[in-house]
């Protein structure tokens, strides 16, 4: 049994607590569960498998903002701004940062091969 599909056992368990499994084709290596009214989710959860392309530039993504503090403070900024522009639409706000996300994941692994 690989990791994900040891995921799919976390399907019946989190249902339980209120959380709908949500299948998403676009993203093989990750299982995804929300709660919360559609569209307006208070709860996501993401499950990746381990060591996947999605993993690591979660990864990249996380310690960059942890060395780049600066660029923390920019991804907050923006969050607050497109979360007071969207407040009723979940699916435009993460559309609009993804961009953001994408150019730190690009800069995480340029620094990356730089340094080897």
């Amino acid at each position: 049994m690989n990791y994900l599909d040891e995921a799919d056992l976390f399907i019946e368990p989190l249902r339980k607590l209120g959380y709908e499994y949500v299948p998403k084709v676009d993203f093989p290596n990750r299982r995804f569960f929300r709660k919360g009214e559609w569209r307006k989710g208070t709860h996501h959860l993401h499950v990746y498998e381990l060591s996947s392309d999605e993993w690591n530039n979660n990864l990249l993504f996380r310690n960059y903002l942890r060395s780049h503090p600066e660029k923390l403070v920019e991804y907050a900024q923006l969050k607050k701004h497109l979360a007071s522009l969207y407040l009723e639409d979940r699916t435009t706000y993460t559309q609009q940062k993804a961009p953001f996300i994408q150019s730190v994941i690009e800069l995480a692994k340029k620094l990356t091969r730089n340094k080897s």
